[in-house]
């Protein structure tokens, strides 16, 4: 009886063992150890007090575990722990080694076939602190938009010229100022306003991780009322002459009417404004010209400080009449006594006044041709020459001409 317990107990050890050798090979088939690589994000600790966190090189590294496959998958980031520790680190660029473990209350099986770490990389990271500092920065308020047009915005007034700013010793030294905005648009009384402030740089852009000591300040801007607005005309000045020959036909402005402010008591005596003196001497063509405003004394505003002027300059045209020029015969027949009348005529010029006033009687040849006339009464045509640039007319323009046979 001993004997066949003995036997049987051995059978059920070996049938054990047996199943355990299947199982592990089915296993090991159908669940083998493998390696896999996953990206853990690094993480620290804080800096000590004065010193802040610039950087750190790389954010992650890649940790490759072993184990089997079926535990593999269903592992993440979030079950490790990449650490990295920042006590003590002085102000400037260190290089701190890295931590890696895999936490048992991840909720990984630790028995048979457990999970093991094989390598990690980087195994160190690259880390940049700086020294926090503080120092005063100058405000810089921009007003934007315009009061109401009967009110005007006296200078603007600050709860603070300078507000301390705290950031890291690299970030501080690119502040230049605390800008802000405040709005008048439309504003028909003073207007007083928190402005949220921003640190920003030469660009203007925001300067990250600085801390203002006040983020905002109080900002105030006047506004008062304008003395009363009165519309008047422009008056444009010409002075200087055109060259010879040429006038000024006509002046434009633009805008013909500006608005002006004054006291109460002197914008009714304010009738007009002109414009500076606009030379044309010498000049034979028109043109346009940006004149500036003369502003009388009482005046505290005006809509406009320059106008455009516009000069036509025309040729100066003119008629002038030469009376009594004597009439001069060309090509008289021989053997004949001759007579005409009238024996003079009149010559009525035309044209630019440089030109007819130069004319004199001297200057005119008025002539008549009586090339193959014979004896009687002949109606001949009068014929005047004239510098060049002008029109005339001959009055009368022809004559009675008589022919005679001496005897």
């Amino acid at each position: 009886m001993d004997k066949y317990l003995d036997r049987n107990s051995s059978v059920r050890i070996l049938s054990i063992t047996l199943a355990l050798i299947l199982w592990f090979l089915g296993v090991n088939q159908q669940n083998p150890i493998v390696e896999r690589s996953i990206a853990v994000p690094v993480e620290y600790g804080e800096v000590d007090p004065g010193l802040a966190l610039i950087s750190v090189s790389p954010r992650s590294i890649v940790v490759t575990v072993e184990g089997r496959q079926g535990y593999l998958e269903g592992l993440s980031d979030a079950d490790f722990t990449a650490l990295v520790d920042l006590e003590q680190i002085p102000a400037g660029v260190s290089h701190r080694p890295i931590a890696v473990s895999l936490p048992q209350s991840a909720g990984i099986n630790w028995g048979f076939g457990a999970l093991r770490i094989v390598d990690y990389e980087p195994s160190v990271v690259e880390i940049t602190v700086d020294q926090i500092e503080t120092r005063p920065v100058d405000v810089d308020i921009r007003v934007v938009g315009n009061p109401h047009p009967d009110y005007v915005a006296d200078t603007m007034q600050l709860e603070r010229a300078t507000v301390a700013v705290t950031a890291p010793a690299s970030e501080l030294q690119t502040v230049d100022r605390l800008s802000g905005t405040i709005d008048i648009e439309g504003a028909e009384s003073t207007v007083t306003v928190s402005v949220p402030l921003r640190a920003v740089d030469f660009g203007g852009r925001d300067v990250r991780g600085a801390q203002l000591a006040s983020p905002e300040i109080e900002v105030t801007v006047p506004i008062r009322a304008r003395p009363p607005a009165a519309t008047v005309a422009v008056n444009p000045q010409i002075g200087g002459t055109p060259e010879s020959g040429f006038r000024v036909a006509k002046v434009t402005v633009d805008p013909q009417l500006v608005t002006l402010r004054a006291p109460s008591d002197q914008i009714g005596e304010i009738d007009s404004i002109s414009t500076r003196v606009l030379n044309v001497d010498g000049r034979s063509s028109s043109f346009t010209e940006t004149v500036s405003l003369v502003t009388p004394g009482a005046v505290v505003w005006q809509s406009h400080q320059e106008v455009q002027v516009t000069v036509v300059i025309e040729e100066d045209h003119i008629e002038r009449t030469l009376r009594g020029i004597a009439l001069r015969p060309q090509n008289l027949p021989s053997g004949y006594n001759w007579s005409m009348e009238p024996p003079e005529v009149d010559v009525r010029l035309r044209g630019r006044r440089d030109l007819v006033e130069r004319v004199t009687e001297g200057l005119l040849d008025a002539t008549f041709d009586a090339r193959g006339l014979e004896e009687g009464e002949h109606r001949v045509t009068v014929k005047v020459i004239v510098p060049d640039g002008l029109q005339h007319e001959v009055q009368p323009a022809t004559i009675l001409l008589t022919l005679e046979e001496r005897t």
